[in-house]
């Protein structure tokens, strides 16, 4: 976000709220505090600040960089819970022994029930 980026941001909180000063001392200050975020972001959260902060009746407080900035890093906190929420587990940890390993009998004894049945089913589809 450049200063001319920050001056319309800026414009556009005083539009809403004119408590909001529009000067270039303050127009530094936001281009300062909110030079990594996009122009875009910073309407979100401009408009998101003051399109839910009155629920109460009492009004809100004017919007200030740190608002702004504590409103996209949510967003942006939300965004990446809820894709991770979709993804599967990574490195799900297997049991360290199989079930051949802890119980060789029963396994031996299902491995040639169903190689007889197998072999079983082999010798019908023959006949």
């Amino acid at each position: 976000m450049n200063f001319t980026d920050s001056k319309m941001a800026l414009a556009f909180a005083n539009q809403i709220d004119p408590r909001v000063q529009m000067n270039d001392a303050t127009a530094e200050v936001w281009q300062a505090a909110l030079h990594a975020h996009e122009p875009v972001k910073v309407r979100w959260a401009i408009t998101q600040h003051y399109g839910t902060s009155n629920a109460n009746g009492e009004g809100t407080y004017a919007i200030t960089p740190a608002r702004i900035r504590r409103l996209i890093q949510n967003k942006a906190e939300t965004v990446e819970t809820q894709a991770r929420a979709l993804e599967p587990p990574r490195n799900r940890v297997r049991s360290p022994e199989s079930f051949r390993q802890r119980n060789p009998e029963l396994w031996d004894k299902h491995f040639a029930a169903g190689q007889a049945a197998y072999h079983e089913e082999q010798d019908k589809d023959e006949a």
